[in-house]
């Protein structure tokens, strides 16, 4: 069974993205090996996206509800400087009745082989820069997921995000024909698309590695769960939100979330508002 996500809709055309369930892939996953037994906890239902341990073994084990799934894998293909129609390959099992979803942005390992795909001359599609030499689909299929994330979370539903710098694809919404050439529609994807506060303008990220962090919530036993791992914890990447700031030069909120929504639980020792690596992000 298939789920067709509509994505875009302009000027009566729509790109369309195949969002492919658990069972259409048989024998291909390594989840499929997992000793299958009916979970004893029915909830909460957990989803695990390009996560790239043993995670969903270990949870299954214990007889939670859980699955896993992908926002797609990176190809290479040859450098050159235009734009090339973008593979798109998700797969999100049931991904619409998730309470806890665990994302991984930290890319598999680049594809060698290049997939095919084709879009129709006039016709809106999405196209990925060629440029760095490397296609990247996941920022599209972040997107075919973002309205029913944005209802997870309006549910009180969470979501685990192990961060990582922004793709380096440009991806663009653009048709093109032998008349009107090239033409660029959109060009505001990203690899955090999956949630509406989580769109471009209302956090920024920057590409920072390290190992050295510190525990900022206040909160005990949170505290003694992040010191436990801290000494084994890296980043690539800091977090922070678009801060709108009054007369004074004072944060007064940050961007369309109060100044309240916005809970430091790691920083690490470079920045003075950074996030760091691990972040749950809740209304």
């Amino acid at each position: 069974m298939s789920i067709i996500q509509k994505l875009w809709k302009k000027e009566e055309v729509t790109q369309e993205v195949s969002v492919i369930t658990q069972t259409d892939k048989q024998g291909v996953r390594s989840s499929d090996k997992v000793a299958t037994s009916q979970p004893f906890y029915k909830h909460p239902k957990i989803l695990l996206i390009d996560i790239k341990d043993d995670s969903e073994k270990i949870l299954k084990a214990a007889r939670f509800n859980v699955e896993s799934g992908s926002f797609g894998t990176p190809y290479k293909v040859e450098q050159a400087a235009g734009y090339i129609p973008v593979a798109v390959d998700v797969e999100l099992p049931n991904y619409e009745e998730q309470e806890i979803v665990v994302i991984d942005l930290h890319p598999k390992k680049t594809s060698e082989k290049i997939p095919t795909t084709n879009i129709m001359e006039g016709n809106n599609g999405f196209y990925g820069k060629c440029n760095y030499g490397v296609i990247d689909p996941r920022p599209i299929a972040a997107l075919s997921a973002r309205s029913a994330f944005d209802k997870i979370l309006s549910r009180n539903g969470v979501f685990i995000i192990f961060a990582n710098s922004p793709s380096i694809t440009e991806i663009v919404l653009a048709s093109n024909n032998s008349s009107y050439g090239f033409n660029i529609h959109e060009d505001k994807f990203s690899i955090w698309s999956f949630l509406t506060p989580l769109n471009i303008g209302n956090f920024q990220t920057k590409s920072t590695n390290g190992s050295e962090l510190t525990v900022e919530i206040q909160n005990a036993s949170l505290e003694r769960l992040m010191k436990r791992y801290l000494d084994k914890t890296t980043f690539t990447c800091t977090l922070f939100p678009t801060e709108n700031i009054n007369h004074r030069r004072e944060v007064i909120s940050y961007s369309n979330r109060s100044l309240e929504s916005w809970f430091v639980i790691a920083k690490n020792r470079g920045s003075i508002k950074s996030c760091g690596n691990r972040k749950m992000i809740k209304k």
